[in-house]
């Protein structure tokens, strides 16, 4: 049921009314009484950003911990003397509650806090919680790890669509549940819809019902499960309130799949609601609200939401929709793909992308200032699990024309955790923003523009969990441009400021395992400025911070099987920044910049370990635990799935099971290992 905390959300929604408001402490209490305002973007580059647009009137309240053993990260090296709860004699150098004489049991990874836990597991080659095959004694943590599962009975271990009680797919060939037939629109009793039909229409194949909200609505009074959709274009709102299957893409007249595709163009400011129910999504594209001049009813948009419930989402595609206005001081624009609350989500073979927040401003007098948000995935709390498919985030932020000070921020995430836990596995993570202010003059004496790009492609924080396998992560393209001229007469002074900071991978707070993945970063991200006063002076700073992993005081990172590539070496770029506190391990990687001299790993502060220095040491720096056969070497590559004989990345990988995780297939699913080993990266290369 909706706690009593939400009840009048789901009663706005169920009038039409999508209403939800903020006061998470940001720039304004309410943005246009759609969504909570972006509370927690970040005022600089270099603010975690962990929290843009916390739903705080939702209240999601404190997650389920998804248990990892570890109820203190610190507490290591702690001997219980019988005296606590973990038993007389308990030892428990690692401090997660197991070991000789402990209540909880032997610990089958005494130095390893993450792990305690033997079971028999079986390979999951295709990611999706069910496995196949001959099972194996994996010492993990409480959570069963990716790649593993405790049962055999998958019946299609290549196909994450397909697996014991899975939700039906229309049309795809096969049983998706392991048991029946396939689920076929030509013949299957169901709610059919095309658009432009009359809203009043029967909903049979003969007379489809015109609007995807009519269809739900009736399949919901009938007490049927599917919904069939003609392809088209639909400009709507859509809430669900209770269990419905939606498949998209059909021919209006026969009911077989058609090449055109099924579109859900927001009308008002999220496409597709779930509020306490489940939500089957097929082969439907959902867009979030576009506006159309330079003025726009909504500046917080999404395309999906999922409040306390669930959605499964297959071959589909999820926009965050496009922002493009001029907009009043103390506001911003923030579009999100995907936000889920409480929510238990899988997407399989899914695009999800940001949408594009692109406030513009062609004047204005004295300081302007404009900020943009994109997220591609918002997950806050309950699980989520994404196999294959895409998550890219963009921005592109435009000031032009200010007299005084011009100030433009964006703040991308292609994958946001601030609770529970995520799970990647395949998944392609990119992007792009583009800041820049343009033809700045002076106000009282001064001219000055500011610029700040701050893009990860994962980012974890408020304690929660993310796994990552084969997934192909990059430290998004990200430019910062500002000119100021001054053409005012009299003196007067230019200044400007840009600033990026790009990441791959970013744990502020939380745990985040990434394994058999690459890490690669955009030679063109560059932040740089112009400053001409011809009466006065004229300077500037350009920042141009770019890293494959970051990890900060709160997180925990392990790295295992993974190469990465950086391409910048610019300012306070690195490849690892890790800073005292952190927690990071390395284990078995190949990383190389490409000769530009890049460092290695930055402290936080400075570089510690030099570009010319050697990732084996990272031990020695505050906060890396380790890097256990970590080095950077030249891959002898052609591009990452194509290598040549003799390349580093090639059979010198650890067996997964030793770090108490699991890869059994590469990212195009062929099995691991071949040859002598396991290979370095997301493909496994033929022998």
């Amino acid at each position: 049921m909706i706690g009593s905390s939400r009840l009048w959300i789901a009663a706005l929604c169920l009038g039409g009314l999508l209403v939800a408001c903020g006061g998470g402490g940001g720039s304004t209490d309410v943005i246009d009484g759609d969504l909570p305002d972006n509370g927690g973007a970040p005022d600089t580059v270099g603010d975690s950003g962990s929290d843009p647009g916390r739903l705080d009137a939702i209240d999601p309240g404190t997650p389920d911990d998804p248990g990892t053993g570890l109820e203190d990260a610190e507490a290591e090296g702690v001997t219980d003397t019988g005296t606590g709860d973990l038993g007389p004699g308990c030892i428990d150098p690692d401090g997660d509650g197991y070991g000789p004489g402990c209540e909880a049991g032997p610990d089958c990874a005494p130095d390893d806090p993450r792990r305690f836990t033997t079971t028999t597991l079986y390979p999951d080659g295709d990611f999706d919680g069910y496995g196949a095959g001959t099972g194996v004694q994996v010492c993990h943590g409480a959570q069963v790890p990716a790649g593993w599962s405790t049962t055999a009975d998958d019946c299609d271990d290549g196909d994450p669509s397909t697996y014991p009680g899975a939700a039906e797919l229309a049309d795809d060939g096969v049983a998706n549940g392991c048991a029946g037939a396939d689920l076929v629109a030509a013949t299957a009793d169901g709610i059919f819809v095309k658009a432009g039909a009359s809203v009043d229409a029967a909903g049979t194949r003969e007379d489809p019902v015109g609007t995807l909200a009519a269809g739900v609505s009736k399949a919901a009074a009938a007490g049927i499960a599917n919904v069939f959709v003609a392809s088209g274009d639909f400009s709507e709102t859509l809430v669900i309130t209770g269990d419905v299957a939606i498949h998209g893409g059909y021919d209006a007249t026969t009911w077989t799949k058609a090449l055109a595709t099924s579109r859900l163009m927001s009308s008002g400011p999220v496409g597709v609601r779930v509020l306490d129910a489940h939500l089957v999504l097929n082969r439907l594209y959902v867009y979030g609200f576009s506006n159309t001049g330079d003025t726009t009813p909504h500046m917080t948009v999404a395309g999906m939401m999922v409040e306390e419930g669930g959605a499964t989402l297959v071959d589909c595609v999820i926009g965050g929709g496009d922002i493009y206005a001029s907009l009043t001081d103390g506001t911003q624009a923030m579009t999100t793909g995907l936000w889920t609350v409480d929510a238990d989500v899988r997407l399989v073979r899914t695009r999800v992308g940001s949408g594009m927040p692109r406030p513009v401003e062609y004047s204005g007098t004295g300081t302007v200032e404009r900020t943009g948000v994109g997220t591609a995935i918002r997950h806050e709390s309950g699980s989520l699990l994404m196999i294959g498919g895409t998550l890219w985030g963009g921005g592109d932020l435009l000031l032009f024309g200010i007299q005084g000070v011009a100030i433009a921020k964006a703040t991308i995430r292609n994958l946001l955790v601030t609770g529970g836990v995520a799970t990647l596995a395949g998944v392609d993570l990119d992007g792009n923003v583009e800041v820049e202010v343009d033809d700045i003059d002076a106000n009282d004496g001064l001219a000055r523009g500011v610029v700040e790009a701050d893009i990860a492609s994962i980012e974890v924080s408020g304690g929660a969990r993310v796994r990552v396998v084969n997934c192909v992560i990059a430290a998004p393209r990200a430019d910062a441009t500002a000119d100021v001229y001054v053409e005012a007469a009299g003196a007067a002074d230019a200044v400007f400021d840009a600033r990026i900071n790009t990441v791959a991978a970013r744990v502020v707070d939380g745990f985040l395992d990434v394994l058999h993945s690459v890490f690669w970063s955009d030679r063109f991200s560059e932040a740089v400025g112009e400053a001409y006063a011809p009466a006065g002076s004229g300077t500037g700073t350009a920042t141009s911070n770019v890293r494959l992993i970051d990890v900060g005081a709160g997180g925990w990172a392990r790295v295992v099987n993974c190469a990465g590539l950086s391409q910048v070496n610019k300012s306070d770029s690195s490849l690892i920044r890790v800073v005292p506190g952190a927690r990071l391990r390395l284990v078995h990687g190949v990383f190389w910049d490409d000769e530009f001299g890049v460092c290695r790993v930055h402290d936080g502060t400075s570089c510690a370990i030099d570009g010319d220095g050697d990732l084996g040491n990272c031990a020695t720096v505050s906060g890396c635990d380790a890097a256990v056969e970590t080095q950077v070497a030249d891959p002898l590559y052609k591009w990452w799935d194509d290598v040549n004989a003799g390349s580093p990345l090639r059979d010198q990988g650890v067996d997964p099971v030793t770090e108490g995780l699991g890869a059994p297939t590469d990212l195009d699913g062929k099995p691991r290992p071949q040859g002598a080993g396991f290979d370095i990266g997301a493909y496994e290369f033929a022998p």
